[in-house]
């Protein structure tokens, strides 16, 4: 099964909160090794669901099948208390100020090549897709010396918060399934 298959699936079984979470890398490319070591997963999404009070998540990709598991709440109790922040809410690209010529000039900072967050969120009929560009929540100063304005604010933001609690649930799912399938 594809991580759109299932979401499908879930929701034909009316679960109504569902999350499609994974990175997504412009300019360069990301290899898992997968626990097998025969394949190397270029592709890889996380579905996290709330089922009748209970929390669930599984990871998909193209080298195996994984096990759908049980999580603890923790990502869903944060997702729902700070619903409407996290639908938006934006990470702010690099800004900076340079005096030139006595005047205040303002400049905005891009990449070509970085790694996005990407998390998209079904709510009842309510689609939210959230974007987490990590050069602009990473970079503090521009050039080595510009202090970034919104590094701070960025920093503090909601959208961080859940992209760490994210992060620390895929890390968990991670060791759990690779215990699992270990054993």
């Amino acid at each position: 099964k594809d991580v759109k298959n299932k979401s499908q699936e879930l929701r034909g079984n009316k679960i109504d909160t569902i999350v499609c979470y994974y990175i997504n890398c412009i300019g360069a490319e990301v290899h898992v090794l997968s626990s097998d070591t025969s394949c190397t997963a270029y592709d890889i999404k996380y579905l996290l669901w709330a089922e009748q009070g209970k929390y669930f998540m599984q990871r998909f990709d193209e080298c195996s099948d994984h096990l759908s598991i049980p999580i603890e709440p923790s990502f869903f109790h944060f997702l729902k208390k700070n619903f409407i922040k996290i639908k938006k809410l934006k990470i702010h690209y690099p800004e900076y100020d340079v005096i030139e010529k006595h005047k205040k000039k303002t400049y905005y900072t891009f990449v070509d090549h970085s790694c996005h967050t990407i998390f998209e969120i079904h709510v009842g009929e309510k689609l939210v897709h959230q974007d987490i560009d990590d050069f602009a929540l990473e970079t503090k100063y521009v050039e080595g010396k510009y202090l970034n304005k919104n590094f701070y604010p960025n920093k503090k933001s909601v959208l961080n918060k859940f992209k760490t609690i994210a992060e620390q649930t895929v890390s968990s799912y991670n060791k759990r399934v690779e215990t699992k399938t270990a054993q």
